[in-house]
C-alpha cells in the first residue's frame, strides 16, 4: 500500500482552497463587482440570462485558463529544474531568455512588427540558446556543474 503523508494531503487541500478562492474571486470581479451569491445562482442557472452569460462565457473561460496556464508553467518550472538537476536553474539563468530576446530583436529590424515573425523567432532564438548551452556543456556525457557554470 502507497503511504501518503499528512503534510502532503494538507498541502493539497489548502492549494485546492486557495484555487477555488482564487476562481470565485475571478468570477465575481470585473467591470461589475458580483456577489458570491449572485456567482454561485449564475453558475446553477437560477440568476438573470445576462448575468448568467456573463459568468459562464465571460469570467469562467478566463478564470479556467488562468488556473490552467497557472498549473502548465508551474509543471514546466519543474522539469526545466529537474532536466538541470538544479532547483535554481530557470531560463533567465540560463540565458534562454537573452536568446530569445536575441531573436525578437532580429526579427524586428529584418520584419518590422510583424507579429507572427516576432513570435517565431523568439522562439528560434530560446531553441538555438539552449542548443548552444548543451554543446559548451557536453564533454562525454552532460555534466550539470559545467551546465551551470
Amino acid at each position: 500500500m502507497i503511504y501518503v503523508s499528512r503534510r502532503l494531503i494538507i498541502t493539497c487541500l489548502l492549494l485546492l482552497i486557495a484555487c477555488v478562492m482564487a476562481g470565485v474571486w475571478g468570477l465575481r470581479s470585473g467591470a461589475v463587482t458580483l456577489e458570491t451569491s449572485q456567482v454561485f445562482a449564475a453558475l446553477m442557472g437560477d440568476a438573470p440570462r445576462s448575468m448568467t452569460m456573463v459568468v459562464t462565457e465571460w469570467r469562467l473561460p478566463r478564470v479556467l485558463m488562468a488556473l490552467l496556464i497557472g498549473a502548465a508553467l508551474g509543471v514546466s518550472g519543474a522539469i526545466f529544474q529537474s532536466l538541470m538537476r538544479n532547483p535554481l536553474g530557470s531560463p533567465d539563468v540560463m540565458g534562454f531568455n537573452t536568446g530569445a530576446w536575441s531573436g525578437v530583436l532580429v526579427a524586428m529590424v529584418l520584419f518590422g512588427q510583424d507579429l507572427t515573425a516576432i513570435a517565431l523567432a523568439a522562439m528560434a532564438g530560446g531553441i538555438v540558446t539552449s542548443l548552444l548551452v548543451w554543446l559548451l556543456a557536453w564533454r562525454n556525457g552532460i555534466d550539470t556543474f559545467r551546465l551551470i557554470i
